[in-house]
């Protein structure tokens, strides 16, 4: 930022409201991990698998993002991490790309579910499942190695244009493909919701045993129904949150002038904060096996606090 921009004032209100923003992300998604890890119902779901890998990714965020790259380096006055700052932005592209390719894993998952069901049932297995997170976590290590590799030794238009590609490349070009695939899934949900609602005047003709049965199959829908749109909702978010601060890097490396205005760069990191603080709340709301699982480790450790309680008195 241009020193002219300088102001302290503002530097501090976003210094601590980054710092709450990554202390809530990591208290939520820490939750989150132990409530999926610690229940065999969740583990069983490979959607969960991929909702454990993302929450891993938001901690990770909470880890590199906010004590570092948030702190330092969207400040508006200079500092004396400032000079590290292509170091702590290497280093923050490990969570921002494991977010954004867990979502991508995420959306491929529900595609498949929704649309190819038998397809799924065949091809989602532990192998599969696994390729697909060695991809996901493989990725965003090779490019902050890139990165640190090539960064501090590079000149700065060959850094700028770094920045672009890897602002198209992961963070437009995934948004993309979110907002068409989650589309189509939501589109298919309501005509599969509407189908339902056909079924019921039916009923009435149909005999006891084809009542149950069908009923059965609405519940089992309802509960995918659920958990798909919870990770709709999810990736909708990531898109709202994550665009402010893709049109600052597009900025940022065109030198428009809003790259230069100090709130615009700090708001647009604090939103990208904001989300992954946001999907522990969303599951807790959209998912009833997810809420009862947390209210069984909340009773747990309750009970292990009342009986150490006890065993001191």
């Amino acid at each position: 930022m241009e020193p002219s921009l300088c102001n302290g004032t503002l530097d501090v209100v976003f210094w601590a409201l980054d710092g709450l923003a990554g202390t809530a992300i990591l208290a939520g998604n820490l939750f989150t991990c132990i409530v999926l890890i610690s229940s065999p119902a969740l583990r069983k779901n490979y959607m969960n698998v991929f909702l454990l890998s993302l929450a891993i990714s938001d901690t990770l965020m909470a880890i590199l993002v906010a004590p570092g790259l948030a702190a330092f380096c969207d400040r508006c006055c200079e500092n004396t991490m400032t000079k590290h700052c292509w170091v702590l932005t290497s280093v923050a592209e490990i969570s921002f790309l494991a977010v954004i390719l867990n979502l991508l894993a995420i959306c491929y998952d529900r595609y498949m579910a929704v649309f190819k069901p038998l397809h799924y049932n065949l091809r989602m297995n532990k192998q599969h499942v696994l390729k697909v997170l060695l991809l996901v976590w493989g990725i965003p290590p090779l490019v902050a190695l890139g990165r640190l590799t090539f960064g501090p030794s590079s000149n700065a238009h060959d850094n700028l244009h770094m920045n672009l590609v890897i602002t198209i490349v992961f963070v437009f070009i995934p948004i993309l493909i979110l907002v068409l695939v989650n589309g189509m899934i939501t589109r298919a949900i309501r005509k599969h919701r509407q189908r339902i609602h056909s079924f019921k005047s039916e009923i009435f003709s149909e005999t006891l045993t084809a009542e149950a049965a069908r009923e059965v199959q609405r519940n089992t829908w309802r509960k995918r129904r659920s958990g798909t749109m919870s990770c709709v909702l999810v990736s909708m978010v990531f898109v709202c949150c994550w665009l402010p601060r893709a049109f600052y890097n597009i900025n940022f490396t065109m030198n428009i002038p809003p790259a230069s205005r100090p709130l615009f760069a700090k708001l647009s990191m604090l939103l990208v904060l904001t989300q992954s603080f946001l999907n522990p709340c969303i599951y807790t709301v959209y998912r009833v096996e997810f809420r009862r699982a947390a209210k069984r480790v909340v009773e747990q450790v309750i009970a292990r606090i009342q009986s150490a309680l006890w065993s001191l008195s």
